[in-house]
């Protein structure tokens, strides 16, 4: 099976900046590498992932892959907030509660 993620895996281009994995029902940040993110939470179906602006950032946005049991299944791309703003970023998907303990999300940086 071709993977079709590679290119995010190890390339400078696209280096890994957060991610996020639910732990019993509960979200949690396991790696944030630039200090980017605030707790994130759920609101009925919905994930939220409060976001911070920081100077001099390697990358210009956000490429967030979604996985379920370790199978990536969705990708968005998401802006980063201005230096010194907050942004809310949220996602949601019809079967959310259903995989909720199943699901992790990487954050790669994109210049």
């Amino acid at each position: 099976m071709k993977d079709v993620f590679k290119k995010h895996k190890g390339n400078v281009a696209y280096p890994l900046a957060a991610e996020i994995k639910v732990i019993n029902r509960q979200p949690v940040f396991t790696s944030d590498k630039f200090s980017l993110f605030d707790p994130p939470f759920f609101n009925d179906d919905k994930l939220f992932f409060p976001c911070v602006g920081r100077e001099n950032l390697p990358f210009s946005f956000f490429r967030a892959t979604m996985f379920n049991n370790n199978v990536p299944f969705e990708e968005h791309i998401f802006s980063k907030p201005s230096p010194g703003r907050h942004n809310e970023f949220w996602w949601s998907h019809p079967y959310i509660l259903e995989m909720i303990n199943n699901l992790s999300i990487k954050f790669y940086g994109c210049r």
